[in-house]
C-alpha cells in the first residue's frame, strides 16, 4: 500500500510539472528575475582628500548625494525544491554583501532585502561560483508567505539538446537601470542564436569554456539575466497557432566581444554550468551543514 501512495505522489508530481511547463509564459517568466545592485555616494579627489558629491536645490536647499550604481540581472530558480538566485559571476563578485535584491513576488509586490540579510536569514549561505564559467548561485530563503514563480528544473536545456542557428530567444533584465519604477518590470531584448555550444579565442577567456553566442549586443546590466528559446505562433493558412511547447531555459548573458567596426556579439553561459555548481564538493558540504539532501 504504501509503495502505491508513493507512486500515486510521484505520477501526481509529474503532471503538475508538466502542466506548469506548458502553461507557463515568457510574461510570467519575467516575474522570475530580480534586479541587483549596489548604490554609493560619488566622490572625487582633490588635494589628497577624497570629498563627496552632492547636490543642492536652488529652489529649497535640499542636498542629495551623487550615487553611483553598480547593476546586474539574476533569475530564481527551483532545484530538489529549494530556491536559488542565479546570476553572472562576476556579477556576484563585484557586488558587496550591502547589495540589493529587488523581486517581484507573483501578485507583483516588489521585494527588496540586501545580501546581508539574506545570509543572517540562511546560516552558512553564500555565493557559490562556478570553477571557470562566468556563473554563480545564491540560497534565496525568502519564501514565508510569499508567492513566487520560479524558472522550474524541468525548463533547463539538457547539455544533449541543440538549438538551430537563427533559433529566436528572449533575454530578460534590467539594462541602464531601466525596469525599476512602480513595480520591477524586466526589459525583454529578442536576439538569435549566431552558434551554438562553441569556444572562444579572445583575451581573458579561457578557451575550455563553452559559450552561446547571439547576434545581439546587450547594454550594461544585461550581464546575469536569463536567456530564454519560446516557441513562437505559427500560420497555418490565415490561422495563428499557439504552439504548447514550454519556453528553455538556455543559459545566462554573460557578456560581449566587439571588434573595431563596431560589430558585437553576445556570449551566453550555457545553463548546463549550473548543474556542475549543484554537484561540487563546496555545495556538497553546504547542503550537509544545513541538512538537506
Amino acid at each position: 500500500m504504501k509503495a502505491i501512495k508513493q507512486l500515486f505522489f510521484v505520477i501526481l508530481y509529474l503532471v503538475f510539472i508538466s502542466t506548469v511547463a506548458q502553461a507557463i509564459t515568457i510574461d510570467e517568466l519575467g516575474k522570475t528575475t530580480v534586479y541587483i545592485r549596489e548604490q554609493f555616494n560619488s566622490y572625487e579627489m582633490k588635494g589628497g582628500r577624497k570629498y563627496e558629491i552632492w547636490f543642492k536645490d536652488t529652489q529649497t536647499g535640499e542636498l542629495t548625494p551623487k550615487l553611483i550604481t553598480k547593476q546586474g540581472t539574476g533569475f530564481l530558480v527551483v532545484h530538489n525544491k529549494h530556491i536559488y538566485i542565479v546570476t553572472a559571476a562576476h556579477v556576484a563578485k563585484d557586488m558587496s554583501n550591502k547589495a540589493e535584491i529587488i523581486w517581484n513576488t507573483a501578485s507583483d509586490e516588489t521585494r527588496i532585502f540586501t545580501i546581508e540579510d539574506l545570509e543572517k536569514k540562511l546560516p552558512y549561505s553564500k555565493w557559490f561560483f562556478h570553477t571557470f564559467a562566468d556563473i554563480a548561485v545564491h540560497p534565496f530563503g525568502f519564501t514565508e508567505k510569499t508567492e513566487h514563480i520560479l524558472v522550474p528544473e524541468e525548463l533547463f536545456i539538457k547539455k544533449n539538446e541543440v538549438a538551430s542557428l537563427g533559433t529566436k530567444v528572449y533575454v530578460l533584465g534590467f539594462p541602464l537601470n531601466l525596469g525599476l519604477h512602480d513595480t520591477l518590470s524586466p526589459i525583454s531584448k529578442k536576439a538569435e542564436i549566431a552558434s551554438w555550444i562553441t569556444t572562444i579565442d579572445y583575451p581573458n577567456i579561457r578557451l575550455d569554456a563553452k559559450f552561446i553566442l547571439l547576434d545581439e549586443d546587450l547594454a550594461v546590466g544585461y550581464s546575469g539575466a536569463p536567456v530564454f528559446i519560446s516557441p513562437e505562433p505559427q500560420m497555418q493558412g490565415n490561422k495563428i497557432v499557439l504552439t504548447n511547447s514550454p519556453p528553455k531555459l538556455i543559459g545566462i548573458q554573460s557578456g560581449t566581444i566587439a571588434d573595431q567596426t563596431g560589430g558585437k556579439i553576445s556570449l551566453v553561459v550555457p545553463i548546463p554550468y549550473l548543474d556542475e555548481i549543484f554537484s561540487s564538493e563546496e555545495f556538497k558540504k553546504y547542503k550537509t551543514q544545513i541538512g538537506i539532501e
